[in-house]
């Protein structure tokens, strides 16, 4: 907080001011002294399971999925065409995301079989109005925007059926607080590993009484759940950047694989050159949220998606040479994660783009603990399940009300059930579901499973 505030009064007021030596001997008078910071919060354990990226070819028509050690054995799934990115959970048995009919699609991979999948709607009857989705690492929410192009954010629990949304703004630090209203709509998301921030880029406009106004992306934090209480946070709003400077936007961002601080982002300059022409210089940065150090990761060609491996030693990265697009990789340095290795920057496959470097294994991080705790008390058999299913519970001993919801939280199917008695799910249609079950003590119970 100290390095903070006090870079705060040199930015504003000039470096040993009397504003920045009042905010020294403040902290010091109550036993802060001056020091570099640290980084507290601790890495996650690499995943110790086997990594394959999933990209999308040059016109989005198609996902493929390739193992970075021998990238020309890619495969081409059976699967609709995407228009948002997919988002994977943790553990790499699932991802989420839209196709180009605007649904919400599911794929769930069986990787005992090899690359054994099966892709399913979200929703019991496809809307087709929406722009992306993903989901927490641990699987227990997901974050969703629609196609309408809105500055809000939907929020789902599956554990809970708790849904909301929440209006995106920028916060200032005007006094008292206001806000201004200049998001017009978020795009790429991504979950923290503690499954309470929604990290987002989103396009803003500043409207202008001599112009047509000016245009930016930028990236923040939406704190979307609170852990402790369970349920939907307040929707406070952090800013990777306070303010940004003319003709400069930044997007794209992702976290790395396993320091919960560290994240990559595309970052555009626009200028005229010396003839007049508009003109965008691409650059993929890293950034430590705690340190607040920014470096350059690489000199681009065109927007890059950047994303870290499994073992945080590469960056992937969408790169255009002369019109064909293409994944590559560079190595980022092993004791700063902010920081490129030079010339080591290769083509891994050529026809392809926005990558995502995914990981089939299982650890334990930040999120996952107290959530599977309580979801593990309720378990659905058959998986997938075809005609009906069967609840079971070390909690379900007598007659138990249960309601089945799909993924937008709309309610299917309720009745009552009691123990050892199935459920007639042939009435839902392919996809993903949620049922609740709420016993005769009034204990709420939820748990997921898919109908094929």
């Amino acid at each position: 907080m100290r390095n903070a505030v006090e870079k705060a009064a040199t930015d504003l007021h000039g470096a040993n001011s009397t504003e920045v030596i009042a905010v020294r001997n403040a902290f010091a008078g109550v036993g802060i002294g001056a020091g570099a910071g640290e980084d507290y919060e601790e890495d996650i354990d690499v995943n110790a399971g086997d990594d394959f990226i999933i990209a999308t070819d040059e016109t989005q028509s198609d996902l493929y999925w390739i193992p970075p050690g021998n990238p020309g054995q890619f495969v081409k799934m059976d699967v609709p065409a995407p228009i948002s990115r997919p988002s994977f959970t943790d553990d790499g048995t699932s991802c989420v995301y839209v196709d180009d009919e605007n649904n919400m699609i599911l794929i769930n991979f069986d990787w005992s079989q090899g690359l054994s999948y099966g892709a399913f709607y979200l929703e019991d009857s496809p809307q087709g109005i929406w722009r992306n989705v993903v989901v927490s690492k641990d699987g227990t929410k997901i974050a969703y925007t629609t196609s309408n192009l809105r500055n809000e954010i939907f929020i789902y629990d599956l554990n809970t059926g708790t849904n909301d949304v929440f209006i995106l703004f920028n916060p200032t630090t005007a006094v008292g607080g206001s806000n201004t209203g200049d998001v017009l709509y978020p795009d790429i998301m991504e979950w923290d590993y503690s499954g309470e921030y929604v990290m987002y880029d989103a396009l803003n406009r500043i409207e202008s009484s001599f112009g047509d106004g000016i245009e930016y992306w930028d990236i923040s934090f939406l704190n979307a759940w609170d852990n402790s209480s369970n349920q939907l946070a307040t929707g406070q709003i952090g800013k990777l950047f306070s303010a940004l400077p003319e003709n400069i936007s930044v997007g794209n961002p992702s976290f790395a694989k396993n320091s919960p601080y560290i994240i990559a982002f595309d970052f555009l300059e626009g200028y005229y050159d010396n003839f007049g022409q508009y003109q965008t210089d691409y650059r993929i940065k890293a950034a430590n949220l705690e340190s607040g150090d920014v470096n350059d990761i690489y000199q681009n060609t065109t927007t890059g998606y950047p994303n870290y491996s499994r073992l945080d030693d590469k960056i992937l990265f969408t790169y255009d040479n002369n019109g064909s697009l293409l994944l590559a990789t560079i190595n980022v340095t092993s004791n700063d994660k902010t920081l490129p290795v030079a010339g080591t920057d290769v083509v891994l496959i050529t026809g392809a783009q926005k990558g995502i470097w995914f990981t089939t294994g299982n650890r334990d991080f930040t999120a996952t603990e107290e959530v599977n705790q309580s979801a593990n008390h309720l378990y659905v058999s058959p998986q997938p399940a075809t005609e009906f299913i069967k609840v079971s519970g070390n909690q379900l001993t007598g007659v138990s009300n249960y309601t089945i919801y799909d993924l937008s939280g709309r309610a299917l199917l309720n009745g009552s059930l009691n123990p050892d008695q199935r459920i007639d799910v042939q009435s839902l249609l392919p996809g993903a579901y949620l049922v609740q079950l709420k016993t005769e003590n009034g204990t709420l119970l939820n748990t997921k499973f898919v109908k094929q």
